[in-house]
């Protein structure tokens, strides 16, 4: 039933994802903009920075309420249970943002204006019935929505929201197309930092991309939902110099593996420095942006985030370097080359290390498990290194990626390698 499950959550996501991104594009007009930014008006200008950060942020409470259900009574707190309750009515589903959810991170993009003037004014983002029949023509997701249903009711639920205990979400059942999914980031990654001239020092920092923008406050080891309380992480930096081949891996595996949290953005940088000049490219799983395109892009207070951009640029090798970065864009989660929007790993469940076949009890407020579950996705990335050529027929990637967490807690106590 877990694979059925995680199978069926999935098709649901993939057939619904497309018309809610449509949705949200078609929603964020440079005269709404205007009035809901008020003061700040002028952000009507980087109007298409804002709609990838409100898409991204969309997508994600709407992915946190389909895969991983709250046992809340709120109407709309159940994804699954809306389509089908619609599906079963015939008649059209209506799915509506709430940005005061708790749980997981939704609480950090909070202040998106877009979004809250969404759930202010009960905007709905709807699904039409021909949309649903095609979406329970998948037997997996009609058999989650009936099986999640029956088993809320023997339990004697009052409120039969889906919000079944009884499965789980197992990554390895769609950790094959995922792997397949990532393996041309990476070559794409690989490729643009493998332009940069032997000798140059460079720098990554993990920053959390929240409602409002980017602040240096949101580094990834910064008090917050990614702190040592929830995924041990004590650091946000990696440092390298493109000197030789293996800096470069160490680089791309760091950047892969942190991005793969929700909201989380590696910000590349052409030396070491404290200040924010310099920067290369900033990218999370879903989107590359250049600094021009941050900068600016932010409701914060002093402490905002406006990167300047490398002056390697103006280099003669710079053009080609950026156009590199460029060709990395088509390849990401979301996009035209890989159209898949693939569940975000924490919303998994860790499989119990001691039982196989079996699973963890997780629920949205369990630390431990988010970080067993972190574990568990290392361990499955590791193994997608050793699987990955870069060069044709060459050898496989060595484990090179910095472990930013307290004591090395991805590779000691990791009960899963």
């Amino acid at each position: 039933m877990d694979e059925i499950n995680t199978r069926g959550r999935n098709s649901i996501l993939q057939k619904i994802a497309p018309l809610l991104r449509t949705i949200m594009k078609d929603y964020v007009t440079e005269k709404r903009m205007k009035t809901i930014f008020g003061a700040h008006s002028e952000q009507a200008d980087n109007i298409a920075m804002w709609k990838e950060r409100s898409e991204d942020q969309m997508l994600e409470f709407f992915i946190h309420y389909l895969l991983r259900p709250t046992n809340t009574d709120h109407d709309w707190s159940d994804v699954v249970r809306i389509l089908r309750d619609a599906f079963i009515s015939g008649q059209d589903a209506v799915l509506g943002l709430n940005t005061g959810g708790s749980g997981f991170r939704l609480q950090s993009y909070g202040g998106n204006p877009i979004l809250e003037s969404q759930y202010k004014t009960e905007f709905n983002y709807m699904i039409p019935f021909s949309e649903l029949q095609e979406i329970f023509s998948d037997s997996n997701a009609l058999i989650t929505s009936l099986y999640t249903a029956a088993a809320d009711r023997l339990r004697g639920n009052m409120y039969l929201g889906y919000k079944s205990i009884d499965f789980n979400l197992g990554l390895d059942v769609l950790w094959g197309e995922y792997a397949t999914k990532l393996e041309p980031i990476y070559k794409k990654v690989y490729t643009a930092l493998s332009l940069i001239p032997d000798g140059k020092k460079c720098q990554v920092k993990f920053y959390l991309e929240n409602g409002m923008g980017f602040t240096t406050r949101n580094k990834i080891d910064s008090k917050g939902v990614y702190t040592e309380q929830h995924y041990h992480i004590s650091d946000f930096l990696v440092k390298f110099t493109s000197i030789n081949d293996w800096e470069i891996h160490k680089t791309v595996q760091s950047i892969l593996l942190y991005t793969s949290l929700p909201g989380v953005f590696a910000f590349v940088y052409d030396r070491r420095s404290l200040s924010n000049h310099g920067l290369l490219f900033a990218m999370s799983q879903n989107r590359v942006h250049f600094a021009e395109e941050i900068t600016g892009v932010n409701l914060q207070d002093n402490r905002v985030l406006d990167p300047v951009a490398s002056k390697w640029f103006d280099e003669k090798w710079g053009s080609e370097l950026k156009a590199a970065i460029e060709a990395i864009k088509p390849t990401l989660f979301g996009q035209e080359d890989n159209p898949t929007i693939f569940p975000l790993s924490y919303f998994f469940s860790p499989p119990d290390p001691a039982n196989a076949g079996s699973f963890l009890e997780y629920k949205t407020t369990d630390k431990e498990g988010k970080l067993k579950m972190l574990q568990y996705y290392t361990k499955k990335f590791i193994e997608f290194l050793g699987e990955t050529r870069i060069d044709g027929d060459g050898e496989d990637l060595r484990v090179l990626f910095e472990d930013l967490t307290e004591n090395n807690s991805l590779f000691d106590n990791n009960e899963y390698l």
